[in-house]
């Protein structure tokens, strides 16, 4: 795990990308650093803009924003992390990729991509989890701690949450519309649903236990029946995890790492180099021939999400006061502080 002592270099273009994304102006910046329990100041935000060198916790919290607000109010799918802002001026990796008959691609250029991760955000609402879970094609549940077993009767009824939300997806898609009073049930069922999650979210905290969660995308590779539907052809696939993770303590949010030995980009650049393309006959025997065709390059042709390579670690970011220290400082002194913080004279968009 990174000290707060670590600096890196943030990259200038890729942050101004991201906030034009936002479609923010620089006056609500506050509002969502403080919504989002995050601690940066808007003159921290302007040096991340220009190209300057920040502590590592200043550029996570400036990373968990775009993540956050990206994903919650833009409905975006990639995940934002701090590699994501800045420039790569570490040291290379380790890298464990299978390599045979003759170097096909250059390991070199994937040495820093071995470690993949996403923000695990503190969930607090239904609204959070819905869009989480919609997104996804199958879950992931962690709880690295040993609960009680009220702890774990909770987890339990959040667990039977998940499966609702996601069924209730599936019928929306089948659904009908019909405008009569007996579809008023499906409303209620879904009040009801929201209402539970709630509340079961709101209990387990009192059980000293916050969830945690994010999609987070696993490259592979995969053969399926290309547009003209006669022939098979290998690609990669990108398979949406919904990652759940039940901690106990409170935090803005968690790094969720899986070590990857087949980075996304490597399978692109084998796909690209090395194709594979068959004709319907072979239908009976294709995922052997896929088999055979990537046994030189990959163990398990790199499809096999290994839960032994992930790893949880505290997000270095430096949090907000709590509400109850808000309350004990007053109002007052709160306006003071982000008049000081945020210079409404810079608008980072204008670069």
């Amino acid at each position: 795990m990174k000290s707060k002592t670590n600096k890196y270099e943030a990259n200038s273009e890729a942050i101004k990308d991201l906030f034009a994304e936002t479609g923010l102006t620089q006056k609500s910046i506050s509002k969502w650093v403080r919504d989002y329990n995050l601690n940066f100041s808007l003159r921290q935000y302007q040096r991340a803009v220009e190209g300057k060198i920040l502590k590592e916790e200043v550029l996570n919290g400036i990373a968990v924003f775009f993540d956050k607000f990206l994903k919650e109010e833009r409905s975006s799918k990639r995940n934002i992390t701090l590699k994501d802002i800045v420039k790569d001026n570490d040291k290379p990796k380790d890298f464990n990729i299978k390599l045979s008959n003759g170097k096909l691609i250059d390991q070199k250029k994937y040495q820093n991509e071995t470690v993949e991760n996403c923000y695990l955000h503190r969930i607090e609402s239904h609204e959070q989890i819905t869009k989480i879970i919609k997104q996804s094609h199958s879950p992931k549940v962690l709880y690295p701690f040993n609960p009680t077993p009220n702890q774990i009767n909770l987890i339990k009824k959040i667990l039977e949450d998940f499966k609702t939300i996601f069924a209730s997806f599936k019928k929306n898609d089948k659904k009908v519309s019909l405008e009569t009073y007996d579809n008023l049930g499906d409303e209620i069922n879904t009040l009801n649903v929201i209402s539970g999650f709630s509340n079961n979210v709101e209990e387990l905290k009192k059980e000293g236990v916050w969830l945690y969660s994010n999609n987070f995308i696993f490259s592979s590779i995969h053969i399926g029946l290309a547009f003209t539907e006669d022939v098979y052809e290998m690609f990669v696939r990108n398979k949406n995890y919904a990652i759940f993770c039940f901690q106990n303590f409170k935090t803005t949010s968690i790094t969720f790492e899986y070590e990857n030995s087949y980075p996304k980009k490597y399978l692109e650049e084998f796909v690209k180099k090395s194709p594979l393309v068959k004709d319907v006959s072979h239908e009976p025997v294709i995922f052997d021939l896929l088999e055979e065709h990537c046994r030189p390059y990959f163990e398990n042709k790199g499809n096999i999400f290994d839960m032994s390579k992930t790893n949880l670690i505290k997000t270095d970011v430096s949090e907000l006061l709590t509400d109850e220290e808000y309350q004990q400082i007053g109002e007052e002194y709160k306006k003071t502080e982000e008049d000081n913080a945020y210079d409404d004279s810079y608008d980072p968009r204008l670069d």
